[in-house]
């Protein structure tokens, strides 16, 4: 056991950051980095490096192989900007379709509004809700967002280009595993495992028919089996939540429908068994990335962005009654307010005078117009002004528990 521990010890985050640091130094002496220790992250006049998915994998990986992930992983931050080709041909071979989880992109365009720099000029289209997709221009080293602006330098569409990324992903992609009767998945290991769900003939050949519903829970893992297999559907909820939790680089706990030629959000019905599972899973992640975006937000507001607004948070509670997990923000009297989209809302007049619990659909339903989607958060969250009158509050019957 000391062996393991030993071979697969926890870094010290700092001895973490010089390393990469040198290596990135030694790699790019033209290169000006500055470590940011509060946002754990390194900023160059290229963009910004998050660090703490990396610091995860080094950690799990054994000591002697540590030195070699670090040198593989500064290739990928080369200054590739000026490297993508001027002909179009010479780059069709190397586009490959990426997903990506929406809050990626969505905390990043923050960080640029603190820092007063625009947010990349990328061509993203949504995924349901939760997830976007690019196309990427991929080398054995480096991979770049290929920007919008320069598909009209190749004089193609972005269309034409997604086609042919899409083609390429098929072309490297040499199997898909059954397992049993009940589920696929990818099993390539090539970082593109999670973007073969856009290749739905090859999951029909393997026998997933009809209505399809697939999870993500990171890059390396795609699980796809069909709505009618209940079996299916707990395998895949099962071994999602356990690579969520134990994996590093977690996507998303979102399952997703293919429906009318495309992918979109799916949630099974209240009665369905497994329901609260998903819901526990989908709390646990929105937890993490609405306590980010607050934290980004409050920056923001030091700035004199937001001067007036409350940053609600989201938190997370357990039913008494039953393992059901469910989220909540507290909405107070006098307070312009910037809510997120919980399960239940909490209505509090005074800190001694808590109104109770409301479902959010109950409250879309009764304060709907008051309610002000702000444009360009995710996750969502909405303003409200005014705190709902005496007859609102009746009709949204809040209720002690939630």
């Amino acid at each position: 056991m000391r062996f393991f521990r030993h071979l697969f010890a926890m870094a010290d985050r700092q001895t973490f950051v010089e390393l990469f640091l040198g290596i990135m130094q030694a790699e790019q002496p033209q290169v000006t980095a500055e470590y940011k220790p509060d946002e754990f992250a390194i900023v160059t006049a290229a963009g910004r490096i998050n660090l703490s998915n990396f610091y995860a994998e080094y950690c799990q990986i054994p000591w002697h192989r540590r030195k070699a992930y670090l040198g593989r992983t500064v290739q990928i931050f080369r200054a590739v900007r000026d490297d993508l080709p001027e002909d179009f041909e010479d780059a069709r071979q190397n586009l490959m379709p990426k997903l990506w989880m929406r809050s990626s992109f969505a905390h990043q365009a923050l960080m640029c509004r603190l820092e007063g720099t625009e947010p990349p000029d990328l061509n993203a289209t949504p995924v349901g809700e939760h997830l976007l997709s690019t196309i990427v221009y991929d080398l054995p080293n480096s991979m770049q967002t290929i920007p919008a602006r320069q598909f009209e330098k190749w004089e193609i569409s972005g269309y034409e280009a997604w086609e042919i990324a899409l083609e390429n992903l098929s072309e490297r992609t040499r199997a898909m595993a059954k397992i049993g009767d009940h589920l696929v998945s990818a099993v390539s290991g090539d970082n593109y495992d999670a973007n073969r769900l856009f290749l739905v003939d090859r999951l029909r050949e393997l026998g997933m028919d009809g209505h399809l519903v697939a999870m993500i829970p990171n890059r390396d893992t795609l699980y796809v089996t069909q709505a009618k297999d209940a079996v299916g559907l707990k395998m895949m909820t099962e071994l999602a939540d356990r690579t969520l939790q134990d994996e590093p680089r977690p996507m998303s706990p979102f399952p997703l429908q293919y429906l009318n030629d495309e992918w979109s959000d799916w949630q099974p019905p209240r009665n369905h068994i497994l329901y609260s599972r998903l819901q526990e899973m989908r709390s646990r992640f929105l937890y993490g990335e609405y306590a980010e975006q607050k934290a980004l937000l409050e920056k923001l507001q030091a700035k004199g962005l937001y001067p007036d607004q409350f940053m609600a948070t989201f938190s997370v509670i357990q039913k008494k009654d039953s393992d059901e997990i469910l989220s909540y923000a507290v909405w107070g009297a006098g307070v312009d307010t910037l809510l997120p989209e919980a399960d239940r809302v909490v209505l509090m007049r005074t800190p001694e005078e808590i109104l109770g619990f409301v479902p959010w659909s109950q409250v879309v339903e009764t304060m709907g117009t008051e309610l002000d989607l702000v444009p360009d958060l995710y996750p969502k969250r909405y303003r409200v002004r005014r705190f709902p009158s005496l007859g609102e509050i009746a009709e949204m019957e809040p209720k002690p528990e939630p």
